[in-house]
């Protein structure tokens, strides 16, 4: 009878330790999983701050760039010592050609009239290509001293003359 009551203690005892060790083992468990999901909730946060901290960057950059080549194209006249309607296309392509070096993000420069297309360009492939100006903005109904540089839909190709427009989205 000893030994029954013995074994029943020691049972209790296994029991006992068993729903410790299970308990001991679910709280580390739930501890691991509680860190490893706030360790990804920090990780998302510093990867959001850091791609808002390089959209800033680059939106800085391209605003420059931009501002950049309207300054640029305003003060062409003046650089060709002749209205950029009557120069010579030949000589303004050898321009060009020069300002473009300063922003090799820029594939190329052009000079663009309704009449002729692309009359002078820093590619001279890009000679006469016609482009549909519908898309870009900001619209042309301002004075030519006013609409310098404007904005088209993304291009599908390396070069004007073998590309074509993308499609907006």
């Amino acid at each position: 009878m000893a030994a029954v009551a013995w074994h029943a203690k020691v049972n209790r005892y296994s029991a006992l330790t068993y729903g410790f060790l299970a308990l001991f083992l679910l709280t580390t468990v739930g501890s691991v999983v509680f860190a490893v999901y706030k360790d990804r909730e920090t990780q998302l946060e510093r990867y959001i701050q850091r791609v808002q901290g390089n959209a800033l960057v680059y939106e800085d950059q391209i605003t420059q760039t931009l501002q950049w080549v309207e300054n640029m194209m305003r003060s062409l006249p003046e650089v060709a010592n002749v209205s950029l309607l009557h120069a010579d296309p030949q000589s303004l392509e050898r321009l060009l050609q020069k300002l473009q070096y300063s922003q090799p993000a820029l594939r190329s420069f052009s000079i663009y009239t309704d009449r002729e297309g692309i009359r002078a360009s820093s590619n001279s492939q890009n000679l006469g290509v016609r482009l549909d100006l519908s898309e870009f903005d900001p619209p042309d109904h301002l004075p030519a001293d006013h609409s310098v540089l404007r904005m088209g839909p993304s291009w599908q190709g390396q070069r004007l003359f073998r590309g074509s427009a993308g499609s907006r989205r």
